[in-house]
């Protein structure tokens, strides 16, 4: 695990995972307080090219034995990815932690000269 379920609460600043998805949905809607915890993140770790949260999700919330949920592994996003090519559309099918968007949007920087590539 890139963060560990502790160590992400206080980033986010709550005291049960729970509490997670409204914590972090007030702080993306905020882009001074988005900025500051991106930047948080930054200062522990600086691998952009994965999903920091579906680890942490995964180990909180998904209910893998009685319900069989599950967060889509690293392994099938990248294939996902991987099969369009560069320039076109793609969505977010399970709607999770955006792990096939932020692989596909680090793949996307990798294969632009970074003078062209606008992520926004």
């Amino acid at each position: 695990m890139i963060f560990g379920i502790k160590q992400v609460n206080e980033l986010i600043g709550v005291n049960e995972s729970y509490q997670a998805p409204d914590a972090l949905m007030k702080i993306v809607m905020n882009k001074p307080e988005r900025e500051k915890l991106f930047h948080a993140f930054l200062d522990i770790n600086t691998d952009v090219s994965r999903d920091w949260f579906r680890e942490y999700f995964q180990a909180v919330q998904a209910d893998r034995g009685e319900k069989k949920q599950d967060f889509t592994p690293q392994s099938l996003i990248d294939v996902m990815t991987a099969i369009i090519p560069a320039g076109n559309s793609y969505f977010e099918p399970a709607a999770g932690t955006g792990g096939i968007t932020v692989t596909r949007w680090y793949q996307d920087c990798l294969k632009t000269p970074f003078w062209d590539y606008r992520p926004s």
